[in-house]
């Protein structure tokens, strides 16, 4: 049965802007733009970039035959210079053109230096524990602050030449996360006065990061559909056509057992006769178990006026000739879905993604060995832009010891080698405090401690993580606890080409 439901508008429309053929260069205020811009995830990045991390890993994980699941992640660093009568601990330090677009900590101390194209100068110069906590001035929440005792920047810092990372105190953990732009790439470097001179812009940013799904786009009118699913029944329950992207998804469930249903309902979503998601609605909206409140920018589960639960997509979703959703019921209950699917005319072109959404999950895997569990491996090009872990964590100790580790395009060492679990989730010290913020959140956790169930996530939006040809996502699956048993299941966001 399909109806037209109307969505309020009263949103924020962005305005794209084509210069001529002479290639612009990236400045700040493009890469600020680029915080809430999702549609741009649904194309290869022009320029094109690489995204990678510098981090306190533990340097004794070699390879995996020599220490690969070292654990003494805190107080690396790529070297000690003395600088005017003071030691500087090297974080970063790598030739551009490029971007910073994360840096993350778990115990920030000491003054942090950002030296951009070489000067002897910093660009930036404050106490790392106000620069990533958001007291620093015109760099507010959510752009920066202390989430589950997780320090978090997400300011873009572009520089055309090389960008160097110091600190003059040591011993703490920490992630910077960069782009480097291809070869000949024009990158205006930030200045000091453009903190001043983008202020307003910064604040604006941070409001619509603030506002989450309500500010991504103005949406006029969309599809609706409602059907009764039996247990095992399969339904289409949306069909489009023409080159179109669907740009918001709304499902929300009518049975007995909300969290049956939403772990019980396979969706399937097919662009043009290629399927590109199956994932649990429930864990498509980026938590578990069940449809949990919560918020991101392109995620979100809330509660209407009604007190009905949503689970609401932003996902551009773009397509060259058709797009078909699919539901199954695999719980052993009489389910109820209701949604709305809004679309919009696109111009397909060489540069243009499919939207991916993949799930998968392993029980009661042994906590030793440690093992890397992988969470997406494909090929192909495009880009990697986040994931949702759910854990189910037998004890209170913690789960959540084991680094990331991201290979692309074929990489023997991951160029993003993590710190812990949690850490890469923006939060730290296994901290169990429910948080939301636009770009990772953590929305479950029973306890006491992280006993029980634990639901975490992660989007990459300013730091999303093109490929070319590969892409593997590993997790370590590293328990202080030996002799028991976990759960894992995680859904992972890409984007790539058809094929």
């Amino acid at each position: 049965m399909r109806t037209t439901v109307l969505i309020g508008s009263g949103c924020v429309v962005a305005v794209y802007v084509l210069c001529g053929a002479v290639e612009a260069a990236v400045t700040v205020d493009d890469l600020l733009g680029q915080m809430t811009d999702l549609k741009r995830l649904a194309e290869l990045p022009e320029p094109a970039y690489t995204t990678k991390q510098f981090s306190s890993y533990d340097r004794g994980a070699k390879s995996p035959t020599e220490n690969w699941f070292a654990n003494g992640d805190a107080g690396h660093f790529l070297r000690i210079e003395d600088n005017a009568g003071r030691k500087e601990h090297v974080m970063m330090d790598i030739d551009g053109p490029g971007a910073i677009v994360r840096i993350w900590s778990a115990n920030p101390d000491g003054t942090i230096r950002i030296y951009l194209d070489r000067a002897e100068k910093p660009v930036i110069e404050a106490p790392m524990k106000d620069l990533l906590g958001g007291k620093h001035p015109n760099l507010p929440r959510p752009i920066a602050g202390v989430y589950a005792a997780g320090w978090n920047l997400y300011f873009p810092i572009p520089y055309a030449k090389h960008c160097k990372v110091t600190s003059d105190k040591g011993g703490f953990y920490y992630h910077v996360n960069y782009r480097t732009y291809a070869p000949g790439a024009k990158v205006e470097t930030l200045l000091h006065k453009d903190l001043e001179r983008i202020a307003d812009k910064i604040k604006t940013v941070a409001e619509e990061l603030d506002s989450g799904l309500e500010h991504t786009r103005t949406i006029p009118k969309a599809d609706g559909f409602f059907e009764i699913l039996a247990p095992g029944e399969e339904k289409m329950v949306m069909k489009l056509s023409g080159a179109r992207a669907i740009i918001l998804l709304l499902l929300r469930f009518k049975a007995a057992s909300i969290p049956a249903a939403a772990r019980g309902v396979v969706m399937t979503i097919r662009f043009d006769g290629e399927e590109t998601v199956a994932t649990p609605v429930g864990d498509f909206f980026a938590s578990a178990p069940g449809l949990i409140p919560s918020g991101s920018l392109p995620l979100a589960v809330v509660d209407d006026e009604k007190g009905k639960t949503w689970g609401q997509s932003a996902w551009w979703m773009p397509f060259r000739e058709g797009a078909e959703i699919r539901l199954r019921n695999h719980s052993s209950q009489l389910v109820g879905v209701i949604g709305a699917v809004a679309s919009e005319a696109y111009d397909w072109t060489d540069r243009s993604l499919l939207f991916h959404a993949k799930w998968r999950i392993q029980r009661d895997i042994p906590t030793r060995p440690f093992i890397d569990w992988t969470h997406l491996e494909c090929t192909g090009n495009g880009r990697f832009v986040g994931g949702m872990l759910h854990i189910i964590n037998p004890v209170k100790g913690w789960w959540g010891e084991g680094d990331e580790k991201i290979y692309v395009d074929g990489e023997t060492f991951p160029s993003t080698f993590g710190t812990g679990s949690e850490d890469y989730y923006g939060y730290a010290w296994g901290n169990s405090e429910l948080y939301t913020h636009p770009y990772h959140n953590q929305t479950c956790c029973d306890g006491p401690s992280t006993y029980g169930n634990n639901s975490e996530n992660r989007f990459h939006i300013l730091d999303d993580i093109p490929f070319t040809r590969s892409f593997k996502f590993d997790m370590e699956n590293w328990h202080s606890k030996d002799g028991i048993a976990v759960t894992r299941a995680a859904v992972s966001y890409w984007y790539a080409r058809p094929g």
